[in-house]
C-alpha cells in the first residue's frame, strides 16, 4: 500500500479552512488504496470534524486508510473529547468542561436521533442566550429541516454533525455535513441548465424555494438567519464550488477553487449576548422577532 501524507494548517470555520478540506479530498479522490498520514500541527476547530469526517468516509470507499501521523497535543485532546478520533484508534476523553458537541454519524432514517441530539447537545446548552420554549421549538424545526434536506434533496447516505463551545471567544460553532449530490447539481437538475455553484446556493436559501413539489424550501434558514443576525452570529455554507457566508446582515457568495463533495453548513452563535429572545406571537416584552 502506497503511503502519502497531508498536513492541515490552521483550519478554522472560514473560506480558507473549507478550501483545505476540499483540497484534501480532491488530492486523493481519483486514487485508490493509499495509506494517508495526516498531520495537524496548528489550530483545528472541533466543529470542522464534520466536513473532514465526511470526506474521509467518502475517500475510504476508494480503499484509502488513514493514520494521524502527528497531532498537536491540545488538538488531539479536544478531538478525543468530541469522539472524532475514537474511530481511528484513539481513546475517548471525558469532556468535563462540556466544551464539545459530540461527533455523530447518522443515517437518513435516524431523524428522531438527530432531533434528540440537537435539543440536548445544542439548543439546551446553558451558554446560549435565553430562548423561549416556542423559539427553541422553531429553531429545532429549522435545524431539522437541514437534516431533511440532506435526506430528501441531496440523497446523502450519511449526515455527520458536531460542534464546539469556545469560552474565550464566547461562541458556539455547530456543523452539519452530507456527502450527497450537492446544492448545485440539485438546482441545475431542477432548472435543466447549468448554474454557478454560488448562484445555486443563492437560489436554494431563499424562503419558499424548493426543488421538490409541495415541500417548502429555504434550507430551514428563515428563523436561523434572523436569530443569527440579532445575536451577532454567522452562517456558512459550502457545496460543490460554492461558498456562502452571512454575518452582520451581509450575504457573501463566492466560488472556491476546488469543489467540496456534498454540502456542509455551519452556524455560529454568540454566547455573550444578554438578550432574551422570543417570537412576536408570544407578545413578551423582550427582544422579539
Amino acid at each position: 500500500m502506497e503511503e502519502v501524507s497531508f498536513e492541515f494548517n490552521n483550519v478554522r470555520t472560514s473560506y480558507d479552512g473549507y478550501i483545505q478540506i476540499a483540497e484534501f479530498y480532491n488530492q486523493f479522490k481519483d486514487k485508490h488504496h493509499l495509506k494517508i498520514f495526516i498531520t495537524i500541527d496548528t489550530w483545528f476547530g472541533a466543529n470542522m470534524c464534520s466536513p473532514l469526517g465526511s470526506v474521509m468516509n467518502k475517500l475510504a470507499l476508494n480503499g484509502h486508510r488513514f493514520e494521524f501521523d502527528y497531532l498537536k497535543p491540545d488538538i488531539q485532546k479536544i478531538l478525543c473529547k468530541n469522539k472524532f478520533l475514537s474511530k481511528y484508534g484513539f481513546g475517548k476523553i471525558t469532556d468535563q468542561n462540556q466544551t464539545t458537541i459530540q461527533f455523530l454519524e447518522l443515517k437518513p432514517n435516524q431523524g428522531e436521533e438527530f432531533l434528540t441530539y440537537i435539543q440536548s447537545e445544542l439548543l439546551r446548552r446553558p451558554e446560549l442566550p435565553k430562548l423561549s420554549e416556542l423559539l427553541k421549538k422553531k429553531m429545532t424545526e429549522s435545524i431539522f429541516e437541514i437534516f431533511q434536506n440532506a435526506k430528501t434533496h441531496s440523497k446523502s447516505e450519511e449526515i455527520i454533525t458536531c460542534g464546539q463551545f469556545f469560552p474565550n471567544k464566547n461562541t458556539i460553532e455547530f456543523s452539519i455535513t452530507d456527502i450527497g449530490i450537492g446544492i448545485k447539481a440539485n438546482v441545475c437538475q431542477f432548472f435543466r441548465r447549468d448554474l454557478p455553484a454560488k448562484k445555486a446556493i443563492e437560489w436554494a436559501i431563499q424562503s419558499g424555494h424548493s426543488t421538490k413539489d409541495n415541500i417548502t424550501g429555504g434550507l430551514g434558514f428563515a428563523i436561523l438567519r434572523e436569530f443569527t443576525e440579532k445575536n451577532g452570529g454567522k452562517i456558512n455554507i459550502v457545496s460543490d464550488s460554492g461558498f456562502y457566508e452571512f454575518e452582520n446582515g451581509i450575504d457573501i457568495f463566492e466560488e472556491i477553487p476546488c469543489p467540496f463533495p456534498g454540502t456542509t453548513i455551519n452556524m455560529r452563535f454568540q454566547t455573550d449576548d444578554p438578550t432574551s429572545y422570543s417570537l412576536l406571537e408570544e407578545l413578551k416584552v423582550t427582544d422579539i422577532f
